[in-house]
């Protein structure tokens, strides 16, 4: 990472996204051909190999993406429909065996907050260049409401849904196997994390939900419900490890950056320059949120996520990968 750095502004969007899978997949094509006819025109560049990935068929590829996030493949129908082309043409489905990504996150149980209410901070860094900068308020008929931002169009990075379940996510890949390691089929985290914003009212729901479907990218997630409840998952190569913890818990916060920390992972931190950057931020997470207990606010975690780093989460680094694209603070 350069030691020189320039600060950039970004256009973001909010939008609205209701109706039933395909309705909202068509205003997705509309949308889409009115504001970025240059990421439109790389999205629908090829035809998805669907043996690339080991399956037989394309229609087993979308099998897969079904049982991740039932009614995505409708919605990437309606956008195919949108534009005139054939599903095959919408590169949703290849990109989304891709990896990327760095981010720190956090979870503040009730005992150790001023107000008594669970506190997740996260903040996001990538090149501005490479995200859609969408946050979506989507509401797809039977499905749970959710709130997050975007990728790809219809992938999610975090979410916080209406009965209160949170999702947030870091890369685990850059410290942990080559992604060349990993199985080739099964999807990556944000076909599955829109799935369980979805489809899931707890974090008993979601960890259900990704033992059925585990990411094929290497990613660390923080799980947390209203109830008081949160948890850590890790996973590597197509395999997981969770920790849980409550209110009751010896240590009622969990923090996560770009390495793994649990029993069966951390043997997984392969890349010391990797883990020179995240350490500190974790470590830095840790005593703030420590030293700010039993009275944690809101603005604890927004200090936190607005300090440069190593001291805190702002990553000012946009050429190296490392730029932070946004923060966020859910009050549960």
């Amino acid at each position: 990472m350069t030691g020189q750095y320039t600060m950039r502004e970004g256009v973001f969007q909010h939008v609205t996204l209701e109706g039933t899978n395909y309705e909202v997949g068509r205003v997705q094509a509309e949308m889409l051909k009115e504001t970025n006819e240059e990421f439109l025109s790389a999205f629908t560049s090829g035809t998805v190999d669907p043996g690339k990935y080991g399956f037989a068929t394309f229609k087993r590829l979308q099998d897969e993406y079904e049982a991740a996030c039932p009614g995505i493949n409708d919605e990437i129908q309606g956008f195919a429909d949108g534009l005139g082309l054939p599903v095959e043409r919408i590169m949703f489905y290849d990109w989304s065996h891709l990896v990327q990504a760095n981010c720190s996150h956090m979870v503040v149980l009730p005992p150790l907050t001023s107000d008594g209410h669970l506190l997740v901070g996260r903040s996001y860094e990538w090149k501005p260049e490479e995200e859609d900068l969408r946050l979506c308020t989507t509401q797809i008929e039977g499905k749970a409401r959710h709130l997050g931002f975007s990728l790809l169009l219809f992938g999610r990075m975090e979410g916080l849904n209406e009965h209160g379940l949170s999702l947030t996510m870091s890369g685990g890949m850059a410290a942990g196997l080559p992604h060349e390691w990993n199985k080739k089929t099964g999807l990556n985290f944000w076909v599955v994390q829109r799935g369980i914003l979805e489809s899931c009212r707890d974090v008993a729901d979601a960890l259900d939900a990704l033992r059925a479907c585990i990411p094929t990218s290497n990613t660390n997630m923080l799980l947390a419900e209203r109830g008081g409840k949160a948890a850590l998952v890790e996973i590597s190569a197509g395999e997981m490890r969770v920790q849980e913890i409550d209110s009751a818990s010896d240590r009622p916060y969990l923090v996560s950056t770009n390495h793994y920390i649990l029993p069966g992972m951390a043997e997984r931190n392969h890349h010391q320059f990797i883990l020179d950057l995240s350490l500190p931020r974790a470590q830095a997470i840790r005593s703030c949120i420590e030293g700010a207990q039993p009275t944690v606010t809101r603005e604890t975690l927004r200090g936190l996520l607005a300090q440069k780093v190593p001291g805190g989460c702002f990553g000012p680094y946009y050429s190296d990968g490392f730029g932070t694209l946004w923060s966020m603070i859910f009050d549960l």
